[in-house]
């Protein structure tokens, strides 16, 4: 279940937790047999945001661990503006002035604690390379 898509929005957050929890309540589903993934949001790339912005979507979605994690755009936007999308007046993009490499936003991924363990090789900076490469082949 890919959750990103939904975590804009408040209300599909609680659809999407209250669901989780019927699911895996009432429902008869185990977790271990559901992969989850979410995403890490641009304004979060700093090593030091990471672990936070992890928390709060397992918070939102009622869960302990995410099965996996990863970036949502690979742009850094300027964080601590209590917005999403940090704009100026003429509705520019504020990017990160202090955007960390990628490889330093995976590794602080890769340490987080509500990512399962098995996904953690799966956001190492060496995968992203991979990844990017072939995209870039394609």
């Amino acid at each position: 279940i890919n959750t990103s898509t939904v975590l804009m929005c408040t209300r599909m957050k609680l659809r999407l937790a209250n669901l989780f929890a019927k699911m895996f309540g009432e429902g008869g589903i185990k977790r271990e047999d559901i992969f989850i993934t979410s995403k890490l949001w641009s304004t979060f790339h700093r090593a030091d945001e990471v672990e936070a912005a992890c928390d709060t979507t397992l918070k939102n979605l009622q869960l302990d661990h995410l099965d996996l994690y990863l970036i949502h755009w690979p742009v850094s936007l300027e964080p601590g503006m209590d917005t999403l999308f940090p704009m100026d007046d003429d509705k520019r993009m504020f990017m990160d002035s202090k955007a960390p490499p990628f490889s330093e936003t995976w590794a602080a991924m890769g340490e987080t604690g509500g990512v399962e363990e098995s996904a953690r090789t799966l956001v190492s900076p060496t995968s992203i390379s991979l990844r990017l490469k072939r995209f870039w082949l394609c």
